[in-house]
Protein backbone atom coordinates (compact mmCIF):
# COMPACT_ATOMS: atom_id res chain seq x y z
CA UNK A 1 0.00 0.00 0.00
CA UNK A 2 3.00 2.18 0.89
CA UNK A 3 3.36 3.20 -2.93
CA UNK A 4 -0.30 5.00 -2.42
CA UNK A 5 0.73 7.03 0.61
CA UNK A 6 0.36 10.27 -1.31
CA UNK A 7 -3.07 10.07 -1.39
CA UNK A 8 -3.07 11.62 2.07
CA UNK A 9 -1.90 15.04 0.79
CA UNK A 10 -5.53 15.35 -1.17
CA UNK A 11 -7.02 17.71 1.89
CA UNK A 12 -10.72 16.32 1.27
CA UNK A 13 -9.22 12.73 1.50
CA UNK A 14 -6.84 13.46 4.50
CA UNK A 15 -9.81 15.13 6.18
CA UNK A 16 -11.48 11.70 5.70
CA UNK A 17 -8.92 9.79 6.73
CA UNK A 18 -8.69 11.80 10.51
CA UNK A 19 -12.25 11.85 11.00
CA UNK A 20 -12.64 7.99 10.51
CA UNK A 21 -9.81 7.20 12.19
CA UNK A 22 -11.08 9.59 14.91
CA UNK A 23 -14.67 7.86 15.20
CA UNK A 24 -13.03 4.28 15.37
CA UNK A 25 -10.92 5.36 18.09
CA UNK A 26 -13.78 7.27 20.79
CA UNK A 27 -15.15 4.06 20.52
CA UNK A 28 -12.31 1.56 21.18
CA UNK A 29 -12.42 -0.58 17.62
CA UNK A 30 -9.35 -2.57 16.87
CA UNK A 31 -7.65 -0.67 14.28
CA UNK A 32 -4.69 -1.42 11.90
CA UNK A 33 -3.30 2.07 10.52
CA UNK A 34 -0.57 3.49 8.45
CA UNK A 35 -0.98 6.78 8.50
CA UNK A 36 -3.15 7.26 5.87
CA UNK A 37 -5.39 4.24 5.83
CA UNK A 38 -6.90 2.11 8.52
CA UNK A 39 -8.15 -1.55 8.32
CA UNK A 40 -11.42 -2.85 10.26
CA UNK A 41 -12.71 -6.12 11.03
CA UNK A 42 -15.98 -5.11 10.12
CA UNK A 43 -18.86 -7.24 8.20
CA UNK A 44 -20.44 -4.64 6.41
CA UNK A 45 -19.70 -4.36 2.66
CA UNK A 46 -19.62 -0.56 2.63
CA UNK A 47 -16.89 1.38 4.33
CA UNK A 48 -15.99 4.93 4.82
CA UNK A 49 -13.28 6.68 2.40
CA UNK A 50 -9.71 5.97 3.90
CA UNK A 51 -10.99 2.69 5.47
CA UNK A 52 -10.37 -1.14 4.39
CA UNK A 53 -13.17 -3.66 5.99
CA UNK A 54 -12.44 -7.48 6.29
CA UNK A 55 -14.00 -10.37 7.25
CA UNK A 56 -13.13 -14.11 8.52
CA UNK A 57 -14.99 -16.79 6.96
CA UNK A 58 -14.65 -20.36 7.81
CA UNK A 59 -15.42 -22.20 4.81
CA UNK A 60 -15.34 -22.08 1.34
CA UNK A 61 -18.71 -22.69 0.61
CA UNK A 62 -20.67 -20.86 3.23
CA UNK A 63 -19.06 -17.34 1.95
CA UNK A 64 -20.40 -18.72 -1.73
CA UNK A 65 -23.76 -18.96 0.14
CA UNK A 66 -23.38 -15.39 1.90
CA UNK A 67 -22.41 -13.77 -1.03
CA UNK A 68 -25.58 -15.18 -3.63
CA UNK A 69 -27.58 -14.57 -0.69
CA UNK A 70 -26.79 -10.63 -0.81
CA UNK A 71 -25.93 -10.00 -4.30
CA UNK A 72 -28.22 -7.39 -4.47
CA UNK A 73 -25.76 -5.27 -1.95
CA UNK A 74 -22.34 -5.95 -3.93
CA UNK A 75 -21.45 -4.32 -6.38
CA UNK A 76 -18.86 -7.01 -8.05
CA UNK A 77 -16.93 -9.63 -6.16
CA UNK A 78 -12.99 -9.73 -7.46
CA UNK A 79 -11.61 -13.37 -7.49
CA UNK A 80 -10.38 -15.99 -9.60
CA UNK A 81 -13.57 -18.17 -9.84
CA UNK A 82 -15.06 -18.09 -6.44
CA UNK A 83 -18.48 -17.35 -8.26
CA UNK A 84 -20.16 -17.23 -10.96
CA UNK A 85 -20.04 -14.00 -12.64
CA UNK A 86 -17.08 -13.16 -10.61
CA UNK A 87 -14.73 -10.38 -11.84
CA UNK A 88 -10.95 -11.48 -12.12
CA UNK A 89 -8.25 -9.31 -10.49
CA UNK A 90 -7.63 -5.61 -12.39
CA UNK A 91 -10.58 -5.99 -14.67
CA UNK A 92 -13.04 -4.03 -12.05
CA UNK A 93 -11.99 -0.65 -14.54
CA UNK A 94 -12.32 -2.40 -17.32
CA UNK A 95 -15.55 -2.91 -17.70
CA UNK A 96 -16.99 -4.69 -21.31
CA UNK A 97 -19.49 -3.37 -23.65
CA UNK A 98 -22.08 -5.31 -22.27
CA UNK A 99 -20.95 -4.97 -19.04
CA UNK A 100 -24.02 -2.97 -17.20
CA UNK A 101 -24.03 -1.48 -13.91
CA UNK A 102 -26.37 -3.06 -11.94
CA UNK A 103 -26.65 -5.92 -14.48
CA UNK A 104 -29.33 -3.28 -16.16
CA UNK A 105 -29.08 -3.39 -19.72
CA UNK A 106 -29.36 0.08 -20.53
CA UNK A 107 -29.54 0.29 -23.83
CA UNK A 108 -32.16 -2.15 -23.95
CA UNK A 109 -34.17 -0.38 -20.97
CA UNK A 110 -33.73 3.06 -23.14
CA UNK A 111 -35.50 1.10 -26.19
CA UNK A 112 -38.69 -0.02 -23.96
CA UNK A 113 -39.28 3.63 -22.68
Amino acid sequence: MFPYQDVIKYEKYANNYDYNKAVFLMSNFKLLDNEFLTIKEDKSYASPISTVFYEFYEDLEGLKSKLIADQEQIQCVVSNDLIENGIAFGQTQQPKLWDYADNVDTLKFLMEI
